[in-house]
């Protein structure tokens, strides 16, 4: 399965709203309050079912991998179009048009990348940008950017099967659909029918219609992990509805409150509703064999194991590497504390040291196998239960 973390925007700095993040917005029937929605789980994936795409109704299950360390929708483009739109050789776009619509879908002739992990973990998707509404928990979307892959390739730039139908990225910050060579913009810019480069993808939780008193956001209930259940085909999971979108104080009572920082490397400013965009990171004091130190961290239940990054000063004596049942304490300004011990590679507590770096660490499934957690955009505030 695919190592899923932040892709990242890249470069720089904004502070003002995208002046084109409205394009592919419109109003929704209905102004959504706080609703649980189903989630399943495998051995090492959070598993979100879409019920449709457009007017494509997709009672055949396309199981998306809820992620908390990427923003925006991918989607496999071959199980949702006909071979006469798409193969895995890309788009096929009608004669002197640069964009076609199919069931409610508009695809453009965007194309891009977009990417996941990094070193042999690396997966690339090739594809291109496109709009829809999309209907989750029975909840419908405005129209939102979406990316509709149609093949990957590994870090060397190889053929990789696609391991999942899909990824629904729900971070407060954004990620980019790379166009060419085209690096990153440092100034926000959402995804529109306007776009013609490198443009970013935001949550799709954005893109709901809140009710007074509501806030955009979500929160995630601990989610123990199925190993009966496959991830691609979602034979033997079982649907729980420990996903709540939309968030009030009763929902948030309980949690352990964060501000999260907003790096001055990654593009932040307003998404099309008014609401902040900044990526996810919060700081935090990790002890782990003899050594304490302050490390911002990305809470990611994309990524199925654990990366801590060691800083110079403290990576002189470190051991290398370090044994399986060392304990490992992640305490938050909040002074929740997380803890585990590190485990056998592949399982969900297996952890890569990496020493001499300012990375930040990523802490992955099994933070949210055991915990409860909440994203609030509207406060840039991150829950720890």
């Amino acid at each position: 399965m695919l190592s899923l973390a932040a892709c990242g925007g890249g470069g720089g700095s904004s502070s003002g709203p995208s002046a084109n993040a409205g394009a592919a917005s419109s109003s929704t029937a209905s102004a959504v309050g706080v609703t649980a929605v189903d989630v399943a789980t495998s051995a090492n994936r959070v598993l979100l079912r879409l019920q449709a795409v457009g007017n494509t109704d997709l009672s055949t299950p396309l199981p998306t991998i809820f992620d908390t360390g990427s923003a925006g929708l991918v989607l496999d483009a071959l199980s949702l179009f006909p071979s006469a739109n798409v193969t895995s050789n890309g788009f096929v776009f009608p004669p002197g048009q640069s964009s076609f619509q199919y069931n409610g879908i508009t695809v453009t002739n965007l194309q891009g990348t977009v990417s996941f992990g990094s070193g042999s973990l690396k997966t690339t998707f090739n594809g291109n940008v496109g709009y829809a509404t999309i209907k989750v928990g029975g909840l419908v979307t405005q129209s939102m950017p979406i990316f509709f892959f149609f093949n990957a390739v590994d870090q060397n730039g190889n053929p990789k099967i696609p391991q999942t139908h899909g990824i629904f990225g729900v971070h407060s910050g954004v990620d980019s659909v790379v166009v060419g060579n085209a690096a990153s913009p440092a100034v926000l810019s959402i995804c529109d029918t306007q776009s013609l480069t490198t443009c970013h993808l935001v949550s799709p939780f954005r893109y709901f219609n809140y009710a007074a008193g509501v806030s955009a956001g979500f929160k995630l209930s601990a989610t123990p992990l199925n190993s009966a259940c496959d991830a691609n085909t979602w034979l033997g999971c079982t649907n729980v509805p420990l996903l709540t979108v939309g968030l009030t104080l009763a929902v948030e009572n309980g949690a352990s409150v964060n501000a999260f920082a907003c790096p001055g490397n990654q593009p932040s400013g307003l998404d099309a509703a008014g609401l902040p965009l900044c990526q996810p990171e919060i700081l935090t004091t990790v002890s782990v064999a003899g050594q304490t130190f302050q490390a911002f961290a990305l809470f990611d239940s994309g990524n199925p194991i654990q990366s801590i990054n060691v800083p110079a000063a403290n990576s002189t004596g470190f051991p290398s590497p370090v044994a399986q049942g060392t304990p490992v304490s992640v305490t938050m300004l909040s002074g929740f504390v997380y803890a585990y011990t590190v485990g056998a590679i592949n399982t969900v507590t297996s952890t890569t040291f990496t020493l001499n770096t300012t990375q930040r660490n990523v802490f992955g499934l099994d933070y949210f196998a055991n915990h409860g957690f909440f994203i609030n955009y509207a406060n840039k505030t991150e829950g720890f239960y």
